[in-house]
């Protein structure tokens, strides 16, 4: 195996896609997502899609030492030529709007779990995922030299608050040391903008949740 250092985020979002055996990474990058998820026997088998070259070649030597019909890498954009028959869908380290114009595509409903990793815009993606008819089924908020907002959509319906979709449900509900830690540093950054109009009630709205 090759001695690549995997991140504590790549870590937790691998553990995210059981019980599920096959993977698409989309924006694979390095594959390291693939990597970890076929060294612990998480997946079967997985696809990795990026739309560079580089990152596809730097894939495929991270992957060298597992059997080639554990994985396949293709050159594409989006989602668009991913086949049937893949249950989980990973989209990580995009910006929001990128990752719903992505998932605009007919084929995002192949996918039985779709997990979503936002730099930003994270209340779009959830306000997008809800309307086309996905729920919420877990989220996790990763501290890894900076915070990650992750969060597992399947298909269903529900309802949720604007409160809901801003911060996530399941956060809202479970309320862990990580997600405290990340309000207490976003009303840190707040504390810093003096221009925006609306910035002392948006950290009246964080400290009200801790």
């Amino acid at each position: 195996m090759n001695k690549i250092r995997i991140s504590k985020r790549i870590k937790i979002i691998s553990k995210l896609i059981s019980p599920y055996k096959t993977l698409a990474d989309v924006g694979c990058d390095h594959g390291y997502l693939i990597v970890e998820a076929l060294k612990n026997d998480l997946i079967d088998y997985a696809i990795g899609v990026d739309n560079k070259k580089m990152p596809l070649e730097s894939a495929k030597e991270n992957l060298k030492e597992f059997d080639k019909d554990k994985y396949d890498l293709i050159l594409s954009d989006g989602i668009k030529d991913v086949p049937k028959g893949i249950d989980c869908l990973c989209i990580l380290g995009m910006g929001g709007i990128l990752i719903n114009e992505i998932l605009d595509n007919p084929n995002r409903d192949n996918f039985k779990r779709i997990i979503l990793q936002a730099n930003k815009n994270n209340y779009e993606v959830r306000r997008f995922m809800v309307n086309f008819g996905y729920k919420i089924t877990n989220e996790a908020i990763i501290y890894d030299k900076k915070y990650y907002e992750v969060d597992v959509f399947e298909k269903g319906v529900e309802e949720y608050t604007e409160l809901e979709l801003k911060y996530g449900p399941i956060n809202l509900k479970n309320k862990t040391k990580e997600f405290k830690d990340y309000l207490k540093y976003k009303i840190g950054l707040l504390k810093d903008v003096k221009e925006e109009s609306n910035v002392i009630d948006r950290i009246k709205e964080m400290e009200w949740l801790l």
